[in-house]
């Protein structure tokens, strides 16, 4: 007894210092992944396929310097030039003039208050105002992606079953936040987009409600609550983010309906299920202030301070919506409106991320459990065949299945309604396809790599994750020089 006890121990400090040393490795290769984008960044030739950038930079920084920059100075204005394109040009202008213009609530008024706020932090011997703005926003996006990426795997860490080989987890673990690194979003995790933002937030939400579960499942009570609520924070914060935060709402939704059922069908513990209830409900109210306020201040500022006859359109609707109206308006967002012949290429770019996301939801629907794959391991004595393990890997399945939801929805909606291209961005906020290509890597997922067909294939996922490495390499290039795609 005594001996297996010292050998547990041993097992415990073995698999914490593993952990500590991951995470500094971690660390290191985010910032060799990062510096080498921004390399590519500002290597890239002339100013920009588009001249927006350097018309922006130029009206805003028009004030005479009383000396000129010096080297530091402009390096950081090459940089910022370099990362502000696209829609982060609609964000670093918002950082530094607020919201003067009807389709600027597209782009996260909550995201570029922080970038505003942070911007007086630097000192004007480093950067002009407007340089200032798109560098606070290019810092906030790295140490945002840092944190998501460590997030992520304390994420895999916490829903992972029990297994007799602790190491597996944490190499699965290390793997999954690896590739969160690596994601194809490549550059746009690092500009002036919520992307990386989003992701931490979103994914500090998913890990505070895994927390709430397995503390339910042990001794339910105040810690649980104070999860759930925490979880329901975290999701409603990335909603003021990215407005796609509220499909992370699914997984709330989903707790209040099995909730409701199981206080018809059973009376027992009737006290500690309206508990539940109530504190997921209250979660799930967050998350849709956290979409309806903004809405809401903009109806203020456009519709209740006009003469009737000045009223923009979406102001009479049955529900007046701003970003709806202006994601149709100005960017022709709607059901089957990308669906046009020359999208097709976009539709091509998308698709491997698409099929992605889809093969590792559907995996989730099924059992997600990386069970082992040959015989000789089914038939041995295995720890994580007590009780115990067994409910760990229950719990490992329904979570995996919540978080798969908000994923289905992305991957519907991007086939269906918004710029389908983006998804190659945006899927760095959902964790189900990195874990699930994790376990592939790592191997010895059986019955899990069976149900995602050919993309279960190990060599097949390795090659999926080069490919993806390089796009990200190219997009950034692409991107620094402002073409497609964005």
């Amino acid at each position: 007894m005594a001996q297996s006890a010292e050998q547990s121990t041993r097992t415990r400090s073995k698999v914490a210092d593993d952990a500590t040393t991951s995470r500094a490795r971690l660390v290191t290769y985010f910032l060799i992944w990062k510096a080498a984008l921004l390399l590519v960044a500002c290597a890239s030739p002339g100013p920009g396929y588009d001249t927006s950038t350097q018309l922006f930079f130029a009206q805003n920084n028009a004030e005479p310097s009383a000396s000129s920059p010096g080297l530091l100075a402009q390096v950081l204005q090459h940089v910022a030039i370099k990362l502000t394109r696209w829609d982060a040009i609609y964000f670093t202008s918002a950082s530094v003039n607020g919201l003067v213009y009807e389709q600027q609530w597209a782009f996260s008024p909550t995201f570029t208050r922080i970038t505003s706020l942070l911007a007086g932090a630097f000192p004007s011997s480093l950067c002009t105002s407007t340089t200032c703005h798109a560098l606070s926003a290019i810092l906030i996006s790295h140490v945002s992606h840092l944190l998501a990426v460590l997030v992520l795997q304390s994420l895999v860490l916490s829903i992972l079953p029990f297994t007799s080989n602790p190491g597996r987890a944490h190499r699965i673990a290390f793997t999954t936040a690896c590739l969160h690194i690596l994601s194809p979003g490549g550059l746009f995790l690092s500009s002036a987009y919520g992307e990386s933002t989003f992701a931490f937030l979103n994914f500090s939400g998913m890990l505070a409600y895994a927390l709430a579960s397995r503390t339910n499942n042990t001794k339910p009570g105040i810690t649980s609550t104070l999860y759930i609520l925490l979880s329901g924070t975290s999701f409603a914060l990335a909603t003021l983010i990215r407005s796609n935060g509220l499909f992370s709402g699914l997984i709330l939704l989903w707790d209040a309906l099995t909730l409701s059922t199981s206080l018809l069908s059973s009376p027992s513990s009737y006290l500690t299920r309206i508990s539940q209830l109530a504190t997921t409900i209250l979660s799930g109210t967050l998350i849709a202030l956290a979409y309806t306020l903004p809405q809401y201040f903009a109806y203020l500022e456009f519709c209740s301070k006009v003469p009737p006859t000045e009223l923009r359109p979406w102001c009479t609707n049955t529900l007046p919506s701003i970003y709806s109206f202006v994601q149709s308006h100005y960017w022709n967002v709607g059901l089957f409106r990308y669906w046009t012949l020359s999208n097709l290429p976009l539709f091509l770019l998308a698709t491997p991320m698409l099929l992605l996301l889809t093969a590792t939801a559907l995996t989730c629907c099924e059992d997600p459990y990386p069970t082992p794959s040959t015989t000789e391991a089914r038939i041995q004595p295995d720890p994580s065949r007590t009780p115990d393990a067994e409910d760990s890997r229950d719990r490992y399945k329904s979570l995996m299945r919540r978080f798969a939801a908000p994923q289905f929805l992305l991957v519907a909606l991007a086939i269906t309604t918004f710029h389908v291209q983006i998804v190659n961005r945006i899927a760095s906020g959902y964790p189900v396809v990195y874990l699930m290509v994790a376990i592939v890597m790592e191997g010895g997922g059986g019955a899990g790599e069976e149900r995602m067909g050919w993309l279960g294939r190990k060599r097949v996922v390795e090659w999926v994750v080069r490919v993806g490495t390089v796009y990200a390499v190219v997009q950034g290039g692409l991107y620094a020089s402002f073409m497609p795609p964005a």
